[in-house]
């Protein structure tokens, strides 16, 4: 099904998985979007649906959309970086430690099979990281910058513990 479509001048919505966004030049202008929206939306097949405004703010003092901060800089470039929130969570997540942990003592016993699970962690890890990126990839400097940090970290386990790519080939999953 399709909704049908009505242009509002000095409007934009945008569309992204779930999420509508409106971009508006005056809160009247804003609220006539979010009722067409909203009136649009109700006539789709498939349930009740229920629009709600989460945030409505002036572009000017930034916003939070899908994870990121929008900001206009004074030369009027939009500018988009993820929340700090965003980036704790992401390093929280990080599995260096326990790596390190499985890792050293896979060295100092021997360990075949512990050494097997340090190498499937840094391949979550790794994974991990590249997703990051990828989710933010429309980002500005910062996500080069932790995209940076990340690199160097990985390496520094490969150099650390001697990892090969050859010996990570077999671990990854194919499908």
């Amino acid at each position: 099904a399709q909704m049908k479509t009505l242009e509002i001048d000095d409007v934009e919505i945008i569309n992204h998985a779930d999420n509508f966004f409106v971009f508006a030049t005056s809160q009247l202008q804003m609220e006539n979007a979010a009722k067409a929206l909203s009136s649009g939306i109700a006539g789709l097949p498939g349930g009740n649906f229920i629009g709600k405004t989460e945030q409505a703010v002036e572009i000017a003092k930034g916003f939070r959309m899908l994870g990121c901060w929008v900001s206009i800089e004074k030369t009027g470039e939009l500018v988009a970086d993820p929340t700090n929130t965003n980036v704790t969570k992401l390093r929280s997540r990080m599995l260096k430690q326990r790596i390190h942990a499985k890792l050293t003592a896979a060295e100092l016993e021997s360990d075949q099979g512990l050494r097997v699970e340090g190498l499937q962690d840094f391949l979550r890890l790794e994974s991990l990281c590249q997703g990051w990126v990828n989710a933010f990839s429309f980002c500005g400097q910062l996500v080069k910058d932790v995209e940076n940090d990340l690199a160097y970290d990985l390496s520094v386990i490969c150099h650390t513990y001697a990892i090969t790519e050859e010996e990570l080939k077999p671990l990854k999953d194919a499908s």
